[in-house]
């Protein structure tokens, strides 16, 4: 429908009937409830999406009535849990995400090394370090900041 169609993101978007994906239409979509995190990722009010090379697959094992979009780019958030895109990582409880540090990319130097980045977050259970590339690896760093000060 042209009265109602709108561009989500680089390959998404959606009218008051269908939402397409690189320009076809997903099929047992509801049009109505659907909401895009990104270019990679979306719900309705039955599935969570996800778009990975040219093609959409439903993914299970969210809350998808509590799952929205969260600290930065790719990361998700339900009342249980935190999640790399499909991955999940910590639980939600007073789950922050408390620094960031993008490292290096394959343009950059050694292309042969995966790109990594890393993420502190800090949730009710303690403080956790998220490194993402080359796979996801999370490490509980324990339950108290003891590292000094610097001024």
């Amino acid at each position: 429908d042209k009265n109602s169609f709108e561009i989500l993101g680089y390959y998404i978007a959606k009218d008051k009937n269908n939402v397409y994906y690189n320009g076809k239409k997903i099929e047992n979509v509801d049009s109505k409830s659907f909401k895009n995190f990104g270019n990679f990722i979306g719900k309705d009010k039955n599935r969570v999406y996800f778009s990975a090379q040219q093609k959409v697959i439903f993914i299970e094992g969210y809350d998808i009535a509590s799952l929205k979009a969260a600290f930065d780019r790719f990361f998700l958030k339900d009342k249980d849990y935190v999640y790399y895109l499909s991955i999940r990582l910590i639980k939600s409880d007073k789950a922050e995400l408390l620094a960031s540090y993008q490292g290096h990319r394959h343009y950059c130097s050694h292309p042969s090394m995966p790109a990594s980045d890393f993420y502190l977050f800090k949730n009710a259970e303690g403080y956790w370090l998220v490194k993402i590339g080359g796979g996801v690896f999370v490490e509980f760093l324990g339950t108290e900041y003891n590292l000094p000060i610097i001024n």
